[in-house]
């Protein structure tokens, strides 16, 4: 039985790379669903014809998972184990969601007057469509279960530092 090591392929002059991210940044960057959240966000602000220049993806996309000024400018050879590659660990990191998305048909990229463009597609688009529609109504689905009032455990210590600790009831 392997160790379920968290890892990341990306490609380097065209050979597939695969690295291990070192323990202490295991919890830099979330760990699933980035590829929907692209495929998403390249659907819902790249226009009509669903494209974007991926070289403005990291910024918007660092600032809805709300990453910290030092993940977002965290070194490809600080976050992976022996990965001397130049370059932004968030930024490889999205490379890798747009490698799945192309793997699995949803995107393709093209270099257009120097620009690297990620385009969605038409199964891509689909699936876009459909992630975001599930999303929605799985929201306002859960928002509108009638629920009991004492499913809300009221007992919320705010910590000085503004995280949440949770009060845990004592057992007699």
């Amino acid at each position: 039985m392997g160790l379920n090591v968290p890892r990341q392929e990306y490609l380097l002059d065209h050979k597939e790379i695969i690295v291990q991210i070192r323990p202490e940044h295991r919890k830099t960057f979330p760990n699933t669903r980035i590829a929907e959240t692209l495929l998403m966000f390249i659907r819902s602000q790249g226009g009509e014809h669903a494209a974007v220049d991926a070289a403005f993806i990291p910024v918007p996309l660092a600032d809805y998972y709300g990453l910290p000024e030092e993940s977002r400018t965290l070194s490809r050879s600080a976050y992976y184990v022996n990965d001397n590659v130049s370059g932004q660990a968030w930024d490889c990191e999205l490379q890798g969601a747009a490698k799945e998305l192309k793997r699995d048909g949803y995107l393709v990229a093209a270099n257009c007057s120097g620009h690297a463009v990620w385009s969605l597609t038409a199964s891509g688009l689909d699936r876009a469509d459909f992630w975001m529609k599930r999303m929605l109504e799985k929201t306002t689905a859960l928002k509108a279960l009638s629920v009991d009032s004492e499913l809300v455990w009221k007992s919320l210590a705010i910590a000085s530092s503004g995280k949440r600790k949770r009060a845990l009831p004592t057992l007699s």
